[in-house]
């Protein structure tokens, strides 16, 4: 019989149950679990570990019985007759493990003796002549099951259960570990009897699922100290995600008796526009108490150069959460006098949560970091941070002067608009090779916006309108150029980005494929700037003299100012626009809606 290596990660380890006066029999089951194909498959479990230690005989057997997926029990009358045997086979079947019974039906058995778990579809009869072919049976089904979902999933709970008994007692755990569980349970078990039923409909957004865990650890601290990234935080605005979970997490950090301080980090003035909503929400959850909490603002540069405050000497540490949600839980321990701190760190769909001994060398930037957020207003603005208040909400112009303030520049916003105009050759062979590089391209941009700076891309084809328009006085025929066929369009938050762009070294490949395809004549123009480009790398490495260098350096920019010549404007317009905004406008705009507010 073959397994299948793809669904096997483990051997499936197998308890077996029997009197010592019957060794034997133990030994002759021994014997197949140490043939091929049997070996490759099952380990046993049994008690010869118990010579070390035998006085701690229950505890042994149930480590034994934990460790192992399936239990078999030899049951004889000497079986029947021990009370340990009796006792860890039920303790099996109570921990739901899958269970055989090899069943000696020649010895004087009295059926009521037999435990009333042990059915007869459990049972591999055997007698003085039969017990091998019995034990080659019981190996083979354990083959056949071992790889079947119900095995493995009773092995999950397994595992849970070890946890919680090994874990639980743990006095500082129960702080929120009581909620988490039994809300992650909850869900699991709810999910599970619906995806039996073969009908079923389950939630995973990553938001949703973020913000039921994360709840217990936020709602059983006695002190938050938190940052939001915008563009790490979505869930705030994520509309998959049903209302009543966002009420529900929100409600879980209010300020009753508790000190709550979360500072909320933008790149530019109109991301805090649209969290306005948010913003106001978190302010009256937990924010009015000045004294014990507070919602805080800071431009993302100046978040940078806290972080070297906040984490002073761990460079490393600096770099890998500069773009992470982050923030210390205090707990206090009950009927204890010293608290209990944990680091917790949202990163790619991933909540990590460490616990910070008081005698840990980071402890002490990260009372620093409690330090900063719990400053009075004037500290807070030296550190270039303000605290949302209902003046920021109610007031456009008091919104407007602190977005002035927070971002320490004039009160123009200026996107970059970024547009190319193609004419592509009537070949349905070229368009469509056409349409997939741009697709693949604006796929990769969206996917990194925040890398590029970039606010939204659009691809679109020419609409072919089957009727004239006219001038609506006059009546006059207007023109419609049918000469470019594409569009493509990029907004940069910034005139540095739109830069970068244009240099940026994978943006060099597509513009080539591009070129190519709208007008052939330019690929042998593109070989020689290559072999160019080649030659100059080699004499720069041979340190050859720069106005050989110089020289190669002219030939490729010529030899490039052709094959723009070949391209734009007969095949392609390229256009860049400025749009302003002030912080006068940007106010004006209506914020994301949250919940029931709605500016």
């Amino acid at each position: 019989m073959k397994t299948n290596s793809k669904l096997v990660t483990e051997k499936t380890k197998v308890f077996i149950s029997y009197n010592h006066k019957d060794i034997q029999l133990r030994n002759n089951l021994l014997s197949f679990f140490e043939k091929k194909p049997f070996v490759d498959v099952i380990e046993a479990k049994y008690d010869n570990v118990i010579s070390d230690n035998p006085s701690d005989l229950y505890g042994t057997i149930s480590k034994l019985l934990n460790k192992s997926h399936i239990a078999i029990a030899i049951i004889t009358k000497n079986w029947l007759k021990s009370n340990n045997t009796r006792d860890e086979f039920t303790r099996a079947h109570e921990r739901r493990k899958t269970l055989y019974c090899l069943f000696k039906n020649d010895d004087e058995i009295d059926e009521k003796d037999i435990p009333f778990f042990i059915k007869g579809d459990l049972r591999y009869e055997f007698d003085s002549n039969t017990f091998d072919q019995r034990a080659f049976e019981v190996c083979n089904s354990i083959m056949q099951f071992r790889n079947h979902w119900q095995l493995k999933a009773l092995d999950k709970i397994r595992k849970i259960g070890d946890i919680v008994e090994s874990e639980g007692k743990r006095e500082y755990l129960r702080k929120y570990t009581t909620g988490y569980f039994e809300k992650r349970l909850e869900r699991t078990v709810n999910e599970m009897e619906s995806v039996i039923k073969d009908s079923f409909s389950l939630n995973v957004s990553y938001e949703q699922n973020f913000l039921e865990t994360a709840k217990p650890y936020f709602e059983s601290a006695n002190r938050i100290f938190a940052v939001s990234l915008i563009g790490v935080s979505t869930f705030w605005t994520d509309t998959n995600t049903p209302n009543p979970i966002k009420k529900s997490y929100l409600k879980a950090q209010n300020g009753e008796g508790r000190e709550i301080v979360r500072l909320f980090v933008f790149a530019e003035p109109r991301e805090v526009n649209h969290y306005k909503n948010v913003l106001q929400a978190n302010y009256n959850e937990y924010g009015r108490n000045k004294e014990k909490g507070g919602v805080l603002v800071c431009s993302y540069s100046k978040y940078e150069i806290l972080m070297n405050k906040w984490f002073y000497g761990d460079n490393g540490q600096i770099l890998s959460i500069k773009d992470q949600d982050f923030g210390i839980l205090i707990y206090e321990q009950d009927h204890m006098d010293e608290l209990l701190v944990h680091e917790a760190i949202l990163s790619n769909g991933q909540m990590n949560i460490k616990h910070i001994d008081f005698s840990d060398p980071i402890y002490e930037s990260r009372t620093q970091f409690i330090s900063d957020l719990q400053k009075k207003e004037k500290e807070l603005e030296e550190l270039g941070i303000i605290r949302w208040e209902d003046k920021l909400y109610d007031d456009p112009n008091a919104f407007s002067n602190a977005l002035t303030a927070l971002f320490k520049q004039s009160t123009n916003v200026r996107d970059i608009i970024h547009s190319i105009y193609f004419k592509v050759p009537n070949s349905v062979e070229i368009k469509i090779e056409f349409e997939k590089i741009l697709l693949d391209f604006q796929n990769i941009l969206d996917t990194n916006k925040k890398y590029y700076k970039i606010i939204n891309t659009y691809f679109r084809s020419k609409a072919d309108l089957p009727w004239e328009v006219t001038d609506g006085r006059t009546g006059g025929k207007l023109r419609i150029s049918k000469a470019y066929n594409y569009s493509f369009t990029i907004i940069f938050s910034n005139r540095a980005a739109l830069l970068d762009y244009y240099s940026d070294e994978m943006h060099s490949k597509i513009r080539r494929k591009l070129y190519t395809l709208l007008n052939p004549e330019v690929s042998p123009l593109f070989e020689a700037v290559e072999k160019l480009l080649e030659k100059r790398d080699m004499m720069i490495k041979m340190f050859s003299d720069d106005d050989d260098v110089e020289i190669l350096d002219a030939q490729i920019t010529y030899k490039y100012k052709e094959i723009e010549r070949l391209v734009i404007d007969q095949y392609a317009i390229r256009t860049d626009w400025v749009n302003s905004n002030t912080s006068d406008s940007i106010v004006q705009r209506r914020g994301y809606q949250f919940l029931d507010y709605n500016r």
